[in-house]
């Protein structure tokens, strides 16, 4: 049996925390690598909003990885390699 591995993208993530936010035809996750920051002269800061298939060099899997696979394979055409 082959072993599954875990997309290097935003949603399998420790940093990223899921959100009930919509851009589109996409749900969003908000990364929370590093402090918020403020967004506009209000005296409010919020996290950077990511889509679930986006990755950077940041990127350290969680426990409990949300996605092995996508329905469609085009959304992972530019994911990450897994490290090897």
């Amino acid at each position: 049996m082959e072993k599954k591995t875990a997309p290097r993208i935003c949603a399998n993530c420790k940093w990223s925390e899921e959100i009930d936010w919509f851009e589109g035809d996409y749900m969003a996750c908000e990364c929370h690598r590093y402090p918020p920051t403020c967004a506009t002269d209000k005296a409010f800061a919020v996290f950077p909003k990511v889509k679930h298939e986006s990755h950077c060099g940041e990127f350290a899997i969680r426990r409990h990885p949300r996605v092995f696979e996508f329905a469609d394979a085009s959304a992972l055409a530019n994911a990450a390699a897994p490290a090897a």
